[in-house]
């Protein structure tokens, strides 16, 4: 991995934050209040919305709510990436992969983000800056 997408990567904070977040799967018909959601996804026949833990009672009281996973927290990988720079996420995907830690990724308009469940919090986190740390010893 050379070039510009290095550069992003040796510079990136990860961010954790300090909420816990409910996964839910909705009725394809649904459209939900989105004042608290943190991302809502409606794309051929996947309607995906997450939002923190407290609020998924209300989703479920509707009978809106087909699945719901738990426990997930949001970890921001800040540093302002342009939108046409490419390969900046995947070193961290491979390492995450690769330590067998799943996650739902996202992208932001200014930083990528990506949901991991509590239990595999701190196997996350070492994954990620792993991936900085061989940056650095390469570099020398």
């Amino acid at each position: 991995m050379a070039g510009l997408a290095e550069g992003f990567i040796r510079k990136a904070k990860f961010v954790v934050d300090q909420g816990e977040y409910a996964i839910l799967h909705l009725r394809d018909d649904v459209r939900p209040d989105l004042s608290d959601a943190l991302v809502w996804l409606h794309a051929s026949q996947d309607h995906t919305l997450v939002v923190p833990s407290a609020a998924a009672a209300r989703y479920e009281k509707t009978g809106d709510v087909q699945g719901r996973d738990d426990g997930w927290k949001l970890i921001t990988i800040e540093i302002d990436v342009p939108l046409t720079v490419f390969g900046f996420f995947r070193p961290f995907a491979d390492a995450l992969a690769e330590d067998e830690v799943p996650i739902v990724p996202f992208a932001g308009y200014r930083f990528d983000h990506m949901l991991v469940h509590k239990t595999n919090l701190d196997r996350a986190l070492g994954s990620l800056r792993r991936v900085q740390a061989g940056l650095k010893k390469s570099k020398k």
